[in-house]
């Protein structure tokens, strides 16, 4: 590489090579590198690009004599985020000759970088043996720095295939999401939504509350997962015993949801039944919404004793059904792990309470 070359003919006298380091703010984890990062160093018509190693690092293969404008550009092969109203979404860095160490902390930078952490976890990083959406055209993953009622993220598609995803920043109250909101959306939307549309034959019969209850099991593991690869998930706010997380925490795990929990604004419903299916969280035994001493609102929760802790037979249980007893009955055929002698009556017992109807709740 080009720093390396430094008095041989290849670089002149006052060559420089355009380096640097790439880290963003994460409100889990604090600071956290950049991976896969496309960075520019530009020149009158001459533009030099590196793309950032695990450790946020970058370095060109070839210099300049003079000074260069750095930039990010937030595009990968198989993603492009934009912004609602300037179209691709850049940073715009110094013009400098010296190697550029930036660190991304507020503002729209701070939600494009997340976005991208999210995309690039999906389609270049390690999501287990789970499934990512198409790759034959760019998804253009859109930024909205705006409230749409509480709502983080939603997926457009056209003629089939998931080519939009939008994401937007600001909660019902207009405070921001958080990074770690904001990429659990884009696991949600991309992994979630996005996939099951690729690779499900039937999408079309399946309900929202099936899509619903998908997307947030992917957004649940993957969440999971960029914490444990961070080294930082103990300090991520899930309950699980086996995997020694702590405090329920609804907006992660989804451990105070039931069926009783309906949207006001899009009035879907969003069934936690593929997480309860994997967690070793039993709610109705825990359930202590209202004190510690008081479990008199614990049958609004299911009754959960199932933990299969297998994602790979659950993904292929969704992906081959059209509605959750069809998973269920997947589930007892295909489940192979040393299963308790109870595990079929536990299987039937969750998913009778979601089964259930309460309201507009329409499993």
């Amino acid at each position: 590489s080009g720093h390396e070359t430094e008095g041989s003919a290849a670089l002149a006298k006052n060559d420089w090579i355009p380096s640097g380091r790439i880290t963003a703010y994460d409100n889990i984890a604090g600071t956290v590198a950049i991976v896969g990062a496309k960075v520019r160093a530009r020149r009158w018509f001459t533009t030099h690009t590196a793309i950032t190693d695990d450790n946020g690092k970058f370095i060109c293969e070839k210099g300049f004599n003079r000074p260069a404008n750095y930039s990010i550009i937030w595009e990968r092969a198989y993603w492009k985020i934009t912004d609602r109203n300037l179209g691709q979404a850049y940073y715009n860095g110094p013009k400098q000759d010296t190697e550029w160490n930036l660190h991304i902390t507020s503002g729209k930078s701070l939600r494009y970088v997340t976005i991208h952490r999210g995309a690039y976890r999906i389609f270049y990083g390690n999501i287990d043996c789970l499934h990512g959406p198409q790759t034959d055209k760019k998804i253009k993953l859109k930024y909205f720095h705006e409230n749409k009622n509480g709502v983080s993220g939603k997926t457009k598609i056209v003629n089939g295939i998931a080519r939009k995803i939008e994401i937007y920043g600001l909660d019902y109250d207009n405070s921001p999401f958080t990074p770690q909101n904001i990429q659990s959306t884009v696991f949600h939307e991309l992994a979630g939504h996005a996939t099951l549309r690729y690779h499900h034959n039937n999408f079309y019969q399946l309900s929202n509350y099936y899509n619903e209850a998908w997307a947030m099991c992917v957004q649940y593991y993957l969440c999971i997962l960029e914490y444990k690869d961070l080294n930082k998930l103990h300090l991520l706010n899930v309950i699980s015993q086996h995997r020694n997380y702590i405090t329920t925490d609804s907006k992660i795990n989804f451990q105070k949801w039931s069926k009783y929990f309906i949207d006001s604004w899009t009035r879907i419903t969003y069934p936690p039944i593929f997480v309860d299916i994997l967690d070793d969280y039993n709610q109705r035994e825990k359930s202590t919404d209202v004190d510690e001493n008081d479990n008199s609102n614990a049958y609004l929760y299911p009754d959960d004793p199932v933990c299969i802790d297998d994602i790979e037979t659950l993904q292929d249980a969704v992906f081959n059904s059209i509605n959750f007893t069809e998973v269920r009955d997947y589930l007892l055929q295909h489940y192979q792990a040393a299963i308790t002698q109870n595990f079929e009556e536990d299987l039937w017992l969750l998913f009778t309470y979601y089964l259930t109807p309460y309201g507009d709740y329409q499993p």
